[in-house]
C-alpha cells in the first residue's frame, strides 16, 4: 500500500496532468480491487478496475483510488452472493440501488460466469456484491427499486437473467462506469432507476450510452431519493436525468397508475406503461409505480428480442413504441396499457 501511494506522491508533484484508466474487462476477479489498490501504480496509470476507459482528472483518479482502497478494506462487510449457475437467456441489467441476493428468488435468476461468480459490480464498493437490503417505512416494508424489480422482471420475462449494477445515488463517475460496464456486459437492454434534477451528474453517463448504441436504456423519472419526488411533475419543463438527456437509445417510461401522481412529459417522455402491482392500490412504497411500469417495459424488451434477437438500441426501442396507444398529455408515443399481453411466449 505504502509503495503505490509513494508513486501517487510522485505523480501528483510531477507535470502529469491527466492519469489513464485502463480499460476493464467486464468481469474483473472480486481480489482486483485489493491488489490493485495495494501498490499496483506506476507508469502514470491507475489499476482500479472497473473504470471507463479514457482520461480523466487527476483528482479524480486519486479520489478513484483511494476509493478502491477503503473497499478493500472493507470487502467483507456486503454477505456473499449464494453459490450458482446462469440461468440462462436474455440478459438485463439493472442500474440503480443494491439489491437483496440473499433471497432465492433472487440470487437464482443472476447472470453469472462459467464458474459461477455473477456477471454484475458495485461501484459504490468495488466489489461483485451489490448488495442492499430494503427499508421500512411507516407500516410498509419497502424492499429496494433493484430488488424488486429483478423479481418482476423474472415474473414476466420467464427466459431471461439480471446483471446488478450498484451506483450510489447519482455519483457522476460512477453512473458514468455503470453504463461502461454494461456496455462490456451481455446485456443489451438496461434498466435504469435512479434519477437526479441535475445534468452534470450525467455527462459521463451520456457519453458512454452513446458510445454502446446497441444497448437500450430503458430509464423512468425517479428523484432520488424517492421520498422528494415531486407530484405529477412535467419533465418538459422542470427536467429530471436521464429521462431529459434526449438520446436515440434511451427508452424514458412513466407509469399510469392513478393514484401514483407519476410525471408527465408529452414532449419529452416516450411512453406511460401499465402497473397491474399498484393499480387499484394507494398503499405503496414512493416511487414504485414508476419503478414497475418501466420493468415492466424492460420485460417487454426481453421478450421481444428473444423472439427478435436481431433488434438492438434504437432499433429495440421503435418496435416498443410501434405498440403504443395515443395518450399526448402525457407522452410523445402514448401508452402501452397492458404490456405483459405482447409476445407472452417469451
Amino acid at each position: 500500500m505504502y509503495a503505490g501511494l509513494l508513486r501517487l506522491a510522485r505523480i501528483l508533484f510531477s507535470k502529469e496532468r491527466s492519469l489513464q484508466i485502463l480499460h476493464p474487462t467486464p468481469n474483473p476477479s472480486p481480489s482486483s480491487c485489493r491488489r490493485h489498490a495495494f501498490g499496483m501504480l506506476g507508469g502514470g496509470r491507475i489499476w482500479c478496475r472497473p473504470k471507463v476507459c479514457g482520461y480523466i482528472t487527476l483528482a479524480a483518479a486519486t479520489s478513484s483510488l483511494f476509493a478502491c482502497t477503503s473497499a478493500a478494506l472493507a470487502a467483507d462487510k456486503d454477505p456473499p452472493v449464494p453459490p450458482g449457475r446462469d440461468p440462462g437467456g436474455i440478459a438485463i441489467a439493472i442500474i440503480g440501488p443494491g439489491l437483496d441476493y440473499t433471497l432465492p428468488q433472487i440470487s437464482e435468476h443472476l447472470a453469472r460466469d462459467g464458474e459461477g461468480e455473477i456477471i454484475g459490480w458495485d461501484f459504490v464498493d468495488d466489489d461483485r456484491r451489490p448488495f442492499e437490503s430494503g427499508i421500512q417505512m411507516d407500516r410498509l416494508f419497502c424492499p429496494t427499486f433493484a430488488t424488486f424489480a429483478e423479481d418482476l422482471i423474472h415474473s414476466e420475462a420467464r427466459h431471461s437473467r439480471v446483471v446488478p449494477v450498484r451506483v450510489a445515488g447519482t455519483d457522476a463517475l460512477q453512473l458514468g462506469r455503470a453504463a461502461a460496464y454494461v456496455g462490456q456486459s451481455p446485456a443489451k437492454i438496461a434498466l435504469v432507476i435512479v434519477a437526479s434534477s441535475r445534468a452534470e451528474d450525467w455527462n459521463l453517463f451520456r457519453k458512454a450510452a452513446e458510445h454502446y448504441s446497441d444497448v437500450l436504456f430503458i430509464a423512468a423519472p425517479i428523484e432520488t431519493p424517492s421520498a422528494v419526488q415531486k407530484p405529477n411533475r412535467n419533465v418538459d419543463n422542470d427536467p429530471i436525468y436521464p429521462v431529459s438527456l434526449g438520446i436515440e437509445n434511451i427508452l424514458s417510461v412513466t407509469d399510469l397508475v392513478p393514484s401514483s401522481k407519476a410525471a408527465v412529459g408529452p414532449a419529452t417522455i416516450d411512453i406511460a406503461g401499465g402497473c397491474h402491482y399498484f393499480w387499484n392500490n394507494e398503499n405503496f412504497c414512493p416511487g414504485m409505480p414508476h419503478v414497475c411500469a418501466a420493468t415492466n417495459i424492460a420485460a417487454l424488451a426481453s421478450r421481444i428480442v428473444a423472439k427478435e434477437p436481431e433488434l438492438k438500441g434504437k432499433a429495440l426501442k421503435d418496435r416498443i413504441l410501434s405498440f403504443a396507444a395515443p395518450l399526448p398529455e402525457v407522452s410523445k408515443s402514448g401508452k402501452i396499457e397492458q404490456p405483459w399481453y405482447l409476445y407472452p411466449d417469451y
